[in-house]
């Protein structure tokens, strides 16, 4: 929805039985990073935005949670094996350029988790992952009986 004029929703992707989720708007807000199931798998997609012609598929074995570099140039997802790719992306005469994919390591993130599991820094170099952690929890002890060990 614009904020200014007649306000009216409009929609940016329409994949009618596909979700279309995860969005993530590019820096100069030219561009629309998401996660579409319409290859079967979710998978990374980009688009002009708000409005614009053309979609470009980003990732190929996968992705979720597209985040990108602050100066837009790099966009990153997570793999369904949880690894973290990175990806150049190239303004060019209206279309974007896609790069060859890299990935940068395995991220291991927490299960169950219901948003990003992952930050990534302006310039692209630090990462903050939500990991679990090793044992974590501390054993569990169940005493069974308990009355009996009072009379003791």
């Amino acid at each position: 929805m614009a904020l200014s004029g007649d306000r009216k929703p409009f929609p940016v992707v329409q994949n009618g039985q596909f979700a279309a989720i995860q969005p993530a708007v590019s820096p100069d807000g030219k561009w629309l990073a998401y996660v579409s199931d319409e290859s079967g798998r979710e998978e990374i997609y980009v688009v002009p935005f708000p409005r614009g012609s053309g979609k470009w598929q980003v990732s190929s074995a996968g992705g979720s949670w597209p985040k990108w570099r602050r100066d837009g140039k790099e966009l990153f997802y997570i793999t369904p094996d949880d690894k973290i790719i990175a990806v150049p992306m190239a303004q060019q005469a209206g279309s974007i350029v896609i790069g060859k994919p890299e990935a940068l390591f395995q991220a291991t993130p927490a299960p169950g988790s219901l948003g990003p599991t992952y930050d990534v820094s302006a310039d692209g170099k630090k990462f903050v992952v939500v990991s679990p952690l090793q044992n974590s929890y501390p054993p569990l002890t169940l005493v069974t009986n308990w009355p009996a060990l009072l009379k003791k």
